[in-house]
Order: C-alpha cells, then structure tokens, then sequence
C-alpha cells in the first residue's frame, strides 16, 4: 500500500511494517481524512491466492496500523466506512478459498 501526497508524482509506502502484505480493498473515512481501513487477502480469489489476517485501520493518515479483527476470514474483497461515523465499518468477507472453516 502506497500513499502519495502531491497528486502521483512521488509515492511512499505506507503498510511494509505489517505482517501480512496482500490488499483486497483500502477505503478513506468521509468524515475524518486522516482514517483509512485496509482489508488484506487477495480479493480475486484463483488457486494461488494469497491470503490476508484481517482488516486493519489507520487513524493518522497511514503512518501506524492496528488490526480491528477478522484475522481468519483471509480475503477481505470490500470495506465501506459508514460516511459520518468512522469507527462504523461494514466488511464482505467470504468464507476461505480452502478448507473447511
């Protein structure tokens, strides 16, 4: 995951830090700028995919992550930020590709 402050011409990346490095979705809060929430796991699912350990969110513009949950659901394809409550998030997420969970 990449941020970039002036328009595209440089970019910095923003989730190396993290265990895990597969996005399904990222998504920016309507209502406070500074938060954005990341799905991890690949969300177009094939016999390769990689898999994800939850959604994660940021509360100050990338810099820190915290994992909110969902740690076994392994693909998170969407997120949608409610648009005046960021602490309200709404996540699909399908069963795993393999197994029995």
């Amino acid at each position: 995951m990449f941020k970039t402050v002036n328009g595209g011409i440089s970019w910095k990346p923003v989730f190396d830090d993290q265990p895990v490095s597969t996005i399904g979705d990222v998504t920016v809060s309507q209502s406070e700028s500074d938060v954005r929430v990341g799905g991890t796991g690949e969300a177009n699912n094939r016999q390769s995919s990689s898999w994800g350990n939850g959604v994660y969110k940021s509360s100050d513009g990338g810099k820190t992550w915290n994992n909110m949950g969902l740690k076994d659901t392994h693909h998170i394809p969407r997120i949608v930020i409610h648009p005046s409550n960021a602490n309200v998030l709404y996540v699909a997420a399908p069963r795993t590709l393999v197994g029995s969970e």
